[in-house]
């Protein structure tokens, strides 16, 4: 994933409660096993629906946005990795809102997805105003117009968004730690194998056993 730094937009504004995963990419689409081009599927069904062109994240209306502003309890239903897929491939990399589901926000940070729940009031002065939107994750400062907002954000999540490494490239870089650390724990493990692997030999009646054996 791009590393993410600081992202200033105009919003897109999905303003309703519980929109779950399953709207987000119809089960149809989860066949692959991809987080690249299910851009084109982002919810899908209600754009292609009655609500058409009216609705807010139509392809036709894009025009390079790259913050959504969502309502509360964003993300809930099941625990599927394509709806932040889906999201990124869009071009959305910051949802605003009042609450995440908390599978799908920790999904979405390890895509390449800032979410950030905010107070109801700052969340209602960024909506009364129409400005651009800037998210500074290096110095973590929400601002919009006149208005600055200095959010938390998890220190580990961070690190990995302004890198841009996911988990398996975190792992990838301490590899020479964890060999390391497998070997060394390896060594002091290997005693303890010795005495279970002769007990269980003793129990089998093995050449290290002390019994006598049944006699006939």
């Amino acid at each position: 994933m791009k590393a993410f730094s600081c992202i200033q937009s105009r919003a897109l504004r999905l303003l309703e409660d519980d929109v779950d995963t399953d709207q987000m990419v119809p089960a149809r689409y989860l066949r692959t096993a991809s987080a690249e081009g299910l851009g084109p599927y982002l919810f899908h069904d209600r754009w292609q629906g009655p609500e058409g062109l009216t609705f807010p994240l139509h392809p036709a209306r894009y025009k390079g946005e790259e913050i959504l502003i969502v309502g509360a309890n964003f993300g809930c239903g099941s625990s599927r990795e394509h709806a932040p897929w889906a999201l990124y491939d869009f071009g959305i990399r910051v949802l605003i809102g009042i609450s995440f589901a908390e599978i799908f926000s920790s999904n979405c940070l390890k895509n390449g997805i800032v979410p950030l729940a905010l107070p109801r009031e700052v969340y209602d002065e960024i909506l009364s105003r129409k400005a651009l939107i800037t998210v500074d994750l290096q110095k973590q400062i929400l601002s919009c117009g006149g208005l600055r907002y200095a959010f938390a954000f998890d220190p580990f999540a961070r690190y990995s968004l302004l890198e841009g490494l996911d988990e398996l490239d975190i792992m990838q870089l301490h590899e020479p730690a964890i060999t390391a650390f497998e070997r060394q724990f390896a060594a002091q493990l290997a005693p303890v194998r010795n005495i279970s692997d002769n007990a269980h030999r003793s129990s089998l009646g093995g050449p290290n056993s002390r019994g006598k054996g049944n006699v006939t």
